[in-house]
């Protein structure tokens, strides 16, 4: 005789999960998100279920993933199946998150001092290959056919580097982007005989860092709980 538990359940949560696996089932709680918003789903032979058995496994469920609303620059996804000798659910969730690093490289913008300038622009974005946009920056003055050679000059030489960056980073890390943004006075720019020179040493490179982690959903202890409350 089953002992009924005070949310008002004919069975118990360990007898109602071995009594769907005695029938050939195979019962699977899974869950995805981040960045706001989040599900857990509970499953019979990977169809979706929604009952008072049901209910009380997702409740607890949140619990030990302990994401919340599921607020965050994060990802999470996993799924637990239910082990009827361990009278648990278990299985792995995969906790991803967005990181940047400062990757070395060896680059210079090389201007002859005889352009005028007033600040020179830089940037990268993006994520499929992304490309270098430099730009002058000038207040009063005219800007020359020789302003826009140099400019596609030091896009041409800057993109190689880019694209150098990114394949060593990618022996190592996950490549998502590659991010810049900078403007820089003229005054920043140290004098090398007849040039200007500013020199890139690194890149704001984007990457996601993955944790793996055991779930175990012990429905035993589920039980107890239910029956103590």
């Amino acid at each position: 005789m089953s002992t009924k538990n005070k949310t008002g359940l004919s069975l118990t949560l360990v007898e109602w999960c071995n009594q769907q696996v005695n029938e050939g089932h195979e019962l699977k709680i899974t869950w995805d998100g981040g960045g706001d918003s989040g599900w857990a789903e509970f499953q019979i032979d990977g169809e979706g279920v929604e009952n008072e058995y049901a209910e009380e496994l997702l409740r607890y469920i949140d619990d030990e993933l302990d994401y919340g609303s599921w607020a965050g620059e994060f990802s999470a996804n996993g799924e637990a199946l239910y082990s009827p000798e361990e009278k648990s659910f278990i299985g792995e969730d995969y906790y991803t998150e967005d990181k940047t690093i400062d990757w070395e490289v060896d680059a210079e913008i090389r201007i002859p001092k005889r352009i005028w300038f007033d600040s020179f622009h830089f940037s990268i974005d993006g994520y499929d290959s992304p490309e270098a946009d430099f730009n002058f920056f000038i207040k009063n003055g005219f800007r020359t056919p020789e302003h826009d050679k140099i400019l596609e000059d030091l896009n041409s030489k800057m993109n190689e580097v880019i694209d150098d960056a990114i394949e060593g980073f990618s022996m190592t890390y996950e490549f998502r982007n590659v991010y810049e943004n900078e403007s820089i006075a003229r005054s920043d720019f140290e004098e090398d005989g007849d040039d200007l020179v500013y020199k890139i040493t690194s890149l704001n490179m984007g990457t996601a860092e993955t944790m793996e982690r055991i779930i175990h959903l012990n429905v035993e202890e589920i039980d107890q709980k239910l029956i103590n409350n």
